[in-house]
């Protein structure tokens, strides 16, 4: 298990570069009194982006793409070129991860698996998808909101906490551009270039 864990620190550490642009979020931006905005959850989506995680440690960076839906998961990192370097696929009955190297291996879920595309990092597939979707679920509270009643900041109950650095347009309901999840040493920095409900 060990083994493929090296992928994130010899393939994927020399992309940092790609995030390079992400920003913090402004201050100042959520009043007291901000609207709430609707953001509807979706149970399946699809999104491309670029993503940046280490745990403090081990380091993870590139692009990649996301379908998720309740029967599948599968989590595909690209090189620069848009070569699969590695890929995480799960549905009832198993999950497995294939790199580039040939490496194979096999979980009886993503959980245990998605961390060799993370950098290590200890999220749970369940609150990535709540995060991408700006959506504050069980566990979860927003504590500052931006003019149009979105989140900039989400807080759980397992010491994360997200900061939403821009969306893609005005909408109260529009998609996540920029987003940065931090706990401890932990950090994850992901962009979405393309976001899609099913």
């Amino acid at each position: 298990m060990r083994r493929a864990a090296r992928f994130s620190l010899c393939v994927l550490g020399g992309c940092a570069a790609l995030l390079a642009g992400c920003q913090s979020l402004p201050s100042g931006e959520a009043g007291g009194d901000a609207a709430v905005a609707v953001r509807p959850q979706a149970s399946a989506f699809s999104l491309a982006g670029r993503l940046s995680g280490s745990d403090g440690v081990h380091k993870a960076a590139g692009r990649f793409t996301w379908e998720h839906a309740p029967e599948r998961e599968q989590f595909t990192v690209l090189s620069p070129l848009g070569q699969v370097m590695a890929q995480v696929s799960a549905d009832a009955q198993q999950a497995v991860y294939r790199d580039a190297s040939g490496e194979t291996l096999y979980e009886p879920d993503l959980q245990t698996l998605l961390p060799h595309l993370l950098g290590e990092i200890p999220v749970t597939v369940e609150a990535l998808a709540c995060w991408v979707q700006a959506v504050a679920c069980a566990g979860a509270r927003v504590e500052a909101r931006d003019a149009q009643g979105r989140p900039l900041r989400l807080v759980d109950d397992a010491g994360w906490q997200v900061e939403y650095g821009a969306y893609r347009e005005e909408a109260g309901d529009a998609p996540v551009y920029r987003l940065t999840a931090t706990r401890a040493d932990a950090r994850l920095q992901i962009l979405i270039d393309q976001w899609q409900t099913h």
